[in-house]
């Protein structure tokens, strides 16, 4: 016979066990039917189903034992299904107390066990897991019928248990595709969020390096927030600190307030968010102590809102707000860090239209300045070129001899006159 503690312990024989599902579960009375059966068809006192693992038999179902045996439903240590793994084969004493190996098995004296028969219940793939067994508490001449009736249960015993075992794998595998398919669809959806987030975040890179005005460039950028958050609307504010006004300039999504709806600034979400640089979430803008633009309190009071800055320097512009549909959910971590990259972009758009103004600007005022000068210059050379001619004239006159005529020294003089006078025409024309 082999070892019986080696046999035990294969790791292969205990996942089958394991596999049962049977391990510590409740009484089923299916197979109590079974064990009930067997003690009225033998006329013994205790049938049971047992199942072996490294350190137990584990009743599955019994019918006869007292307590506390029949609530705890399990022995511990060496027991005669214990003898019977290794065997695979039925396991028949009659008289425990008179066989030298059996009689010292611990439940001879602890349950008074006098007579065992025990049915090896053996999977298809060959591993003994357990046994169906009676017992008598007086010695008992076995009937070769008596084992035929255990033999029958057994089997059906073992069909009940490896149906449940092929069910519980197929619900396994079916569980497991579920599984695969569901991964499969979360993917998708996460590499088509992506993609949708990537080309919300190109086009609204794109507004920012395009010519657009502040208005068109926070529109394109409230619509690419739109699409890459799970947001329902969208929409930027400005603000005027000199009128004390927070004002809407860009909106996308149906709930979003109108164009030109404002707030007064002191007290406002913008203005808190503006101070702390940080956005803000508001669960239910019903609930809110701070204004908001348009009539969002009276249009959807159980929507929450994110309230993003947008500041250049730490020099304050507005808001980038995102509104959402009362679902029972807040922002996730990655909506907000996204709506900040969105509000980052705002802020670029808006400190590079600003430049852009500025520098028109200041080459208008230079154009007007270059102008200035040419008006100038031109008057200013008109009236010099006007009495240079005279003294040109005067000067020529002069070397003609209208006055008399002149000595060689004085032709000469009047000569570098008009040299003169035509090197300053010539750089007037300049």
């Amino acid at each position: 016979m082999s070892d019986p503690v080696s046999v035990v312990h294969d790791p292969e024989r205990l996942a089958a066990v394991r596999r049962t599902g049977l391990l510590d579960t409740p009484p089923e009375e299916l197979f109590d039917r079974l064990t009930r059966l067997a003690t009225r068809i033998l006329g013994v006192p205790v049938s049971f189903i047992t199942l072996v693992d490294e350190t137990r038999d584990y009743y599955v179902s019994q019918s006869g034992f007292g307590e506390p045996l029949a609530s705890t439903r399990e022995i511990t240590g060496t027991t005669f299904c214990h003898n019977a793994i290794p065997l695979d084969r039925p396991l028949i004493i009659n008289d425990t107390r008179a066989d030298p190996v059996y009689r010292e098995v611990p439940t001879v004296q602890s349950l008074g066990v006098a007579a065992y028969a025990g049915i090896p219940m053996i999977t298809s793939d060959g591993h003994t897991i357990g046994s169906f067994c009676a017992v008598d508490f007086q010695p008992r001449e076995w009937k070769e019928t008596d084992v035929e009736v255990l033999t029958e249960l057994a089997a059906s015993t073992m069909r009940e248990i490896e149906l449940r075992a092929e069910i519980a794998e197929r619900l396994r595998i079916q569980e497991e595709r579920i599984r695969l398919l569901e991964r499969e669809r979360e993917a998708r959806e996460e590499a088509e969020r992506r993609a949708v987030e990537e080309a919300a975040l190109r086009r609204a890179a794109a507004a920012v390096t395009s010519t657009f005005t502040v208005e068109e460039t926070s529109l394109r950028i409230a619509e690419s927030a739109l699409d890459a958050t799970r947001a329902d609307a969208a929409f930027v504010t400005r603000i005027n600190i000199e009128a004390n006004e927070v004002e809407v300039i860009a909106a996308a999504g149906e709930l979003a307030p109108p164009l030109g709806a404002t707030v007064p600034y002191h007290g406002s979400y913008t203005e808190r968010v503006i101070e702390r640089l940080e956005p803000e979430f508001v669960p239910r803008i019903g609930d809110s102590v701070r204004p908001l633009p348009g009539s969002l309190v009276e249009r959807c009071a159980d929507c929450s809102v994110l309230v993003v800055p947008l500041a250049d320097g730490g020099e304050p512009i507005g808001t980038l707000i995102l509104l959402q549909r009362p679902n029972g959910r807040a922002f996730q971590a990655d909506e907000i860090a996204r709506a900040r990259t969105f509000a980052d972009l705002a802020s670029l758009a808006f400190r590079k239209i600003h430049l852009l103004e500025e520098s028109e600007r200041r080459r208008s005022e230079i154009e007007q300045i270059t102008e200035s000068r040419a008006r100038l210059v031109r008057g200013f050379s008109h009236d010099l070129k006007n009495p240079l001619g005279a003294a040109d004239g005067h000067a020529a006159l002069l070397d003609d001899g209208i006055l008399g005529p002149l000595e060689p020294r004085q032709h000469q003089s009047v000569a570098r006159i008009r040299a003169s006078i035509r090197s300053a025409l010539a750089l007037i024309e300049d």
